[in-house]
């Protein structure tokens, strides 16, 4: 069982894009993914020889994720046009935590390596908003190294 915190800032700035449609339109772009508390679950099922263990874990993790996307526009035509648009949403996402480990006991000095990987999902606004048509999506993935040193008394 396990409790992850998350406190990566995931943020993508757009600044004085031109719009394509519009040469001399301008405009700010800001994407915000928040990642909340992961909580999991992963088995662990594993071959021992020796003093070492190498482990899988098919493992699974439930959070509540944030995404935002704001949109500031600047028209240099027409200044008095500007206009600032943000849409947010937030998802519970249940994801598939695939893990593989190594473990050797040195006496009662216990190391682990292990690697996990978190595919993610695909968060999307449902906005009625053309202005954010653009930006409306985002994805999260998690790669993570642990390292250990354990006590077994």
């Amino acid at each position: 069982i396990s409790i992850v915190g998350d406190f990566v800032n995931r943020h993508i700035d757009l600044l004085n894009a031109k719009d394509p449609t519009r040469p001399r339109h301008n405009y700010e772009a800001k994407i915000k993914y928040k990642r909340g508390i992961a909580f999991g679950v992963a088995p662990r099922f594993g071959y021992a020889f020796g003093n070492n263990l190498i482990y899988v874990k098919p493992g699974f993790e439930i959070s509540h994720d944030k995404f935002t996307a704001t949109l500031n526009s600047a028209n240099s035509e027409k200044p008095q046009n500007d206009e600032s648009v943000s849409v947010s949403t937030s998802k519970t996402n249940v994801v598939f935590t695939p893990s593989f480990g190594y473990e050797k006991a040195c006496g009662r000095v216990i190391f682990r390596g292990e690697y996990t990987y978190n595919p993610g999902k695909k968060i999307s606004i449902n906005s009625n908003k053309p202005e954010t048509s653009g930006f409306d999506n985002a994805s999260y993935s998690d790669h993570r190294l642990m390292i250990g040193v354990g006590y077994k008394f």
